[in-house]
């Protein structure tokens, strides 16, 4: 089993983040990926394999990139971000929720085994003095 760390860095050099269909979410992924900050709505439901919600949370350039493509010979291809997500997105970073749920938990969980992000919102709710 890797360590923590072996895990940390390895998700740092997962992506090809020049494949991403839309270049504009490339901010938000990286966030994701290297930092374990929670995706928005689209972006999670995308890595989450839920394609409804994907669609329904999707801008209109987002919409465009879910949807299957023909071309002149009538050749149908599937929609880009899928084809991203099967061939381009480890396993590690999608599938579930509880799957991107725990990639942002170990890349927000320091070498003593604390998740940042718990202790964080346990300051924000009062529960741990600082």
């Amino acid at each position: 089993m890797e360590s923590l760390l072996e895990y940390q860095q390895w998700a740092k050099t997962a992506l090809d983040y020049s494949l991403i269909p839309n270049q504009k979410m490339v901010a938000g992924i990286k966030r994701y990926v290297e930092h374990g900050v929670f995706p928005g709505g689209f972006i999670a439901a995308l890595l989450s394999n839920n394609l409804t919600e994907a669609m329904s949370g999707a801008d209109s350039t987002n919409r465009k990139f879910l949807v299957w493509a023909t071309d002149e010979h009538g050749n149908e291809f599937p929609p880009a971000w899928v084809k991203w997500l099967i061939w381009d997105v480890p396993g590690d970073l999608c599938g579930s929720y509880a799957k991107v749920a725990l990639h942002c938990k170990k890349m927000t969980t320091d070498a003593t085994g604390v998740c940042c992000t718990e202790v964080s919102e346990a300051l924000m709710k009062g529960s741990v003095k600082h």
